[in-house]
């Protein structure tokens, strides 16, 4: 997968991209597969009646999602909880 730490792309400058003829700001994340760009899409659909809380050490956030259903009606309804700025 071009990007991955198997990639010859990995920590290479923009220069000594556009040097190899390749985009600096390509995102990567997709496979070539005999020439052509293949690209693995993910769908997720979330479990109805069911919180589903999420953390991101990352950035210190974390998010609640809840997708409800009725006969009559579907919502979805989010909270994110982000760490104080001090």
């Amino acid at each position: 997968m071009l990007g991955s730490s198997k990639c010859n792309l990995v920590g290479k400058t923009e220069k000594e991209l556009a040097d190899m003829l390749e985009c600096p700001y390509d995102p990567r994340g997709y496979f070539i597969i005999r020439g052509v760009e293949k690209v693995v899409l993910i769908q997720e659909q979330l479990s109805k009646n069911r919180i589903i809380v999420e953390y991101d050490g990352k950035n210190e956030t974390m998010v609640a999602n809840v997708a409800s259903s009725t006969h009559e009606t579907k919502s979805r309804a989010s909270v994110m909880v982000m760490k104080q700025m001090q």
